[in-house]
């Protein structure tokens, strides 16, 4: 068995390779959008998530201004 591509990935890796950033990956594993792996102090995504996020339709991430203001550190859901 070969192993050259790699199965799990860093939060920033895999937020790189979404396109999103480290912040937006952080809320979609706090809603539950992704399972993470702990290896020690290290979360990690696993390759087949991150496909299947790709893949999917993905609602807004970021609850929407009010008032011209950003609500992002105001109550998560």
């Amino acid at each position: 068995m070969s192993f050259t591509t790699r199965l799990l990935y860093t939060i920033q890796e895999a937020a790189h390779m979404l396109s999103l950033s480290r912040a937006s990956l952080d809320l979609l594993i706090e809603r539950g959008e992704f399972h993470v792996k702990r290896k020690g102090n290290r979360v990690m995504l696993h390759i087949d998530e991150i496909q299947a996020f790709a893949k999917r339709d993905t609602p807004t991430i970021w609850p929407p201004k009010v008032n011209g203001k950003t609500t992002r550190h105001a109550e998560r859901p």
